[in-house]
């Protein structure tokens, strides 16, 4: 929460959080597989119900913090009016993509979130799946290699995804090309920009970037520490 509260301050448009699944069938947020680095606990995160999740603080750098994990429900609740959300689904939790893509339609859907939550994943049974079952929620494909971006195009529109993702690291001139000729460019999401970057990626045209914030552990608990690159972002993710 900590995290997201910093986000709106920073003046960001949206936040990219992790999702899993919890033992009791609840989505909450969270990126690891395994409990062990951020609350000492030596467990599966999916393993474990909410009440067992939430016992332990989340550690920084310095030790215990105030911060436990939050559900996914607690955190629309607080700031679904104020941000929009990317899900970075970690399909942790279900043995089924098919499940887990019913399961967050749902949720999108039992808390009208259709306009203000993209839901992403490099998943692409998955992402196929969710945009042609449920296509009023917006998806993203993640990892699109910018060798092979005509990939995209041989998708038949019912699968189609709403947006594509790429690292930033990958951006060649060709894809920049492929984007433009294609009509893409608006519709393409930059992920892992750091920072030392921001300078650089405006170059681009691009509205869409996921800013990775440098403020390590520490950054939630001083959340007077502000990016002074925030304002030069058309469109924060």
């Amino acid at each position: 929460m900590g995290a997201i509260d910093q986000t709106l301050q920073s003046g960001f448009q949206a936040v990219e959080v992790d999702l899993q699944f919890s033992a009791d069938s609840q989505f909450f947020l969270f990126h690891d597989f395994a409990t062990n680095r951020l609350t000492g606990l030596d467990n599966i995160a999916s393993e474990l119900t909410i009440d067992e999740l939430q016992q332990y603080p989340l550690r920084s750098g310095s030790g215990d913090s105030d911060e436990r994990i939050p559900t996914l429900a607690d955190v629309i609740e607080r700031y679904g009016d104020d941000l929009l959300f990317y899900f970075d689904m970690k399909r942790h939790g279900h043995n089924s993509v098919v499940d887990l893509a019913d399961d967050i339609a749902g949720f999108i859907e039992e808390h009208d979130l259709f306009e203000n939550v993209i839901v992403a994943s490099a998943h692409f049974g998955f992402i196929t799946y969710l945009e042609y079952n449920h296509p009023r929620v917006m998806t993203v494909l993640e990892g699109i290699d910018p060798d092979v971006p005509w990939l995209v195009s041989w998708l038949p529109r019912k699968f189609r995804t709403d947006f594509i993702a790429s690292r930033h690291a990958t951006v060649t001139d060709d894809f920049l090309k492929w984007l433009q000729k294609s009509g893409m460019t608006e519709r393409y999401i930059v992920y892992h920009v750091d920072e030392t970057k921001l300078n650089a990626t405006p170059t681009w045209e691009f509205e869409m970037l996921m800013i990775d914030q440098q403020h390590s552990a520490d950054g939630i608990c001083k959340p007077e520490r502000l990016p002074e690159a925030a304002d030069s972002v058309r469109s924060g993710t």
